[in-house]
């Protein structure tokens, strides 16, 4: 049987500040939920609905995204470590953001680095919020790995002898990928380039 992720932190709110963690529990949308019993179901409807990863809807006070509920969902699979490498290697990048942001919020931060790592160059894009401008998954998860505010909420301050490894490590991939090909800033990329490029051999959910 595969294993589950460690869990780091609190096990019941999955780590996220007290207003959006009880605002998901008690939505509607959280409630229409309990009928996904599975991952792959969880998955397809991440597919369909979580179309921006911000925390909050836009204009409204305080009411999670579908997004945010969704991954509470998943929080309470207890994924394991195969499922989400399937997350993070999904061919929906909004889907893939979804995994980045639960390692954010409970995985073991001494391993964060260790997961994000494989994909610290990835060129996807991942909408934030539908009126921003989309970001490159390298940029989301520089973030992600270096601050502990996302938008509208906070996230666990990782501790600090962590941080400074990861950010030495960042700092020594950065100069490694300068010296050897200059600093190509890659442009925005459409779907039907990531999907050509990615392959439906990288869905690996279906696994």
């Amino acid at each position: 049987m595969d294993n589950q992720i460690e869990l780091h932190g609190n096990v019941t709110t999955m780590n996220l500040d007290s207003v959006l963690f009880n605002n998901i529990v008690s939505s509607n949308y959280f409630k229409e939920l309990y009928g996904l019993k599975t991952y792959h179901e969880v998955l397809e409807e991440a597919k369909k609905r979580a179309l921006y990863v911000g925390p909050y809807v836009p204009g409204q006070v305080k009411v999670p995204s579908s997004a945010f509920v969704i991954l509470y969902k998943l929080f309470t699979l207890r994924l394991t470590m195969r499922q989400m490498n399937g997350l993070i290697s999904h061919t929906h990048s909004q889907v893939r953001a979804l995994g980045f942001l639960y390692l954010r919020l409970v995985s073991d931060p001494k391993f964060l680095y260790d997961w994000y790592e494989p994909y610290i160059e990835d060129d996807d894009v991942i909408v934030i919020y539908q009126k921003q401008p989309p970001v490159l998954t390298r940029d989301f998860l520089r973030r992600l790995l270096k601050d502990h505010k996302f938008e509208d909420t906070y996230f666990v301050r990782i501790p600090i002898p962590i941080q400074k490894e990861i950010l030495q490590r960042i700092e020594e991939h950065d100069q490694f990928m300068f010296s050897h090909y200059g600093d190509p800033k890659p442009a925005l990329r459409d779907d039907r380039d990531r999907d050509r490029d990615r392959g439906v051999d990288r869905d690996r959910d279906r696994e």
